[in-house]
């Protein structure tokens, strides 16, 4: 998160961060944190973030959103209060488990050979933050139902 907040972007600085100590209580205090002996290389930290689980990704976002949003519906004017909905659709690659749970659509010639996958998401209309996106099948671009 660090990363993106930053502004600069990159990797080696958010783990810079994190081994000079600026983030505070924002890192919890494991052994190496509290030994001090964080590595400065990034490639650890890039393995471990793509093993993080999906779960705990998703709760952090939703936490950072509610946040955020709070802050920015204080005033509580009526641009507080609307949300822009935005949605696109994606083909995925073609494999068994793809096919299954996002089936492919379709149209008056049949059905497509590859998944769809539809993405929904909200706006908040006056500070520009996005809610988490929503996940889904394409259930209306099949031919005959």
């Amino acid at each position: 998160m660090w990363q993106r907040l930053d502004g600069r972007g990159s990797l080696a600085t958010a783990v810079q961060q994190v081994v000079q100590g600026a983030l505070g209580d924002l890192v919890p205090p494991e052994k190496r944190v509290v030994e001090k002996r964080v590595s400065s290389h990034t490639g650890a930290l890039s393995r471990a973030r793509t093993r993080l689980p999906l779960e705990a990704a998703e709760a952090v976002c939703d936490q950072v959103f509610a946040t955020l949003i709070q802050s920015a519906q204080a005033h509580g004017d009526l641009l507080s209060r609307l949300f822009l909905v935005d949605g696109s659709s994606m083909l995925l690659p073609h494999t068994p488990a793809l096919e299954k749970a996002y089936p492919p659509g379709g149209n008056q010639h049949g059905e497509a050979h590859w998944p769809v996958i539809r993405v929904l998401t909200a706006h908040h209309w006056s500070s520009g933050l996005a809610v988490r996106p929503c996940l889904g099948a394409d259930v209306w671009g099949r031919s005959g139902e």
